[in-house]
């Protein structure tokens, strides 16, 4: 894994970053194919999106698109993580004012599995745990994940390779890790 932290390489941010204390930010999992982000308007306008929502100030697309294009170099093939944070803040839920935005982002090996999936499918499972209702939230990517890590937990089946998620009424929303189309 090759990190970036505000255009930098490393791996370290501040424990007062409000993305780890409290979950204030959102994030982006994106493919590279042929060193491109197929789709990269549709996730830029999630990122968008999110953050109006959130109150946070999204960065400037031509930097987000040098550093991404930086992580991309002589890589065909990979998945990128982009994570935005409200950035540092004091003790508390109200958000700080005057706090700069943090980026993080990620890049990761092309998973070996992606073909084998595609061909021979997946056994997922039905989950007990009902993701609440919260309009505000729905359809971005914020980092509170604590209700997909409460459904990702309820198997330990190794042959189980995904779990179907559904609201208090019963209808499908998602899967623990990934979207779900029909």
């Amino acid at each position: 894994m090759v990190t970036l932290i505000n255009g930098q390489p490393t791996d370290c941010i501040s424990v007062v970053n409000r993305g780890m204390q409290y979950g204030d930010g959102i994030f982006e999992t994106m493919a590279v194919i042929n060193s491109n982000i197929p789709l990269w308007p549709y996730h830029y306008q999630r990122l968008q999106t999110g953050c109006d929502r959130l109150g946070i100030e999204i960065p400037e697309l031509m930097g987000l698109q040098t550093e991404l294009l930086q992580l991309m170099q002589a890589t065909p093939k990979a998945l990128l993580k982009l994570i935005i944070t409200r950035g540092n803040g004091q003790r508390g839920y109200a958000p700080t004012p005057s706090s700069q935005p943090t980026r993080i982002m990620q890049r990761y090996t092309w998973p070996d599995t992606q073909q084998k999936y595609q061909l021979e499918g997946v056994c997922v499972r039905r989950c007990q745990l009902q993701l609440a209702h919260q309009p505000l939230l729905a359809g971005i990517k914020h980092l509170n994940r604590l209700e997909q890590i409460l459904a990702r937990g309820e198997w330990d089946d190794s042959t189980i390779h995904e779990g179907l998620v559904g609201d208090t009424d019963g209808h499908v929303i998602e899967a623990t890790a990934h979207n779900v189309f029909i």
